[in-house]
């Protein structure tokens, strides 16, 4: 990637690199791991790396709140269906109104729970992480191969 160029030393060379939405870029050479963002800049060298991880971060209120107003729905659905209730005509309308936007808005909360899913690359040395924010599927995918050519370019770097 060109956006790696003026931060190479002589004899390097970007091995692996990925960049994420939010314009944050991470590339893994020959000598060591590059991370840009929009303000910041930072390296760490495949000798000084203790750990590497990664963790997903979520709203699990949206998760709750989904099932339980699709249960609602579900639960009122099934007690208008066994006429339960002995509603007039207009008033099973509202209820029926009513049952229709439980189930609506509990999958939009549902959606939105596995739309905002956030994680971040953790790459941790003695003194500091370095943190890498991803979103996605493709991402997972995407940091799941820089985990291993990580790891391949630390064996690489400590046969040396």
């Amino acid at each position: 990637m060109d956006v790696f160029d003026e931060y190479l030393t002589e004899n390097e060379e970007v091995v692996h690199a990925i960049s994420s939405e939010d314009g944050n870029y991470l590339g893994m050479t020959n000598k060591r791991i590059i991370k840009l963002g929009n303000h910041d800049f930072k390296d760490v060298r495949y000798g000084h790396i203790s750990s590497i991880g990664w963790e997903i971060t979520s709203n699990v209120d949206l998760l709750i709140r989904g099932i339980l107003l699709i249960i609602g729905g579900i639960i009122l659905w099934i007690l208008d269906f066994l006429e339960i209730f002995d509603l007039q005509e207009s008033v099973n309308w509202i209820f029926t109104i009513l049952i229709s936007i439980l189930l609506i808005v509990g999958l939009a909360c549902l959606v939105v729970y596995f739309l905002t899913k956030k994680g971040e690359l953790i790459i941790a040395t003695e003194n500091e992480k370095l943190m890498y924010p991803f979103k996605g599927s493709k991402s997972h995918t995407s940091v799941k191969d820089v985990i291993k050519t990580i790891r391949t370019l630390d064996e690489i770097y400590y046969s040396k």
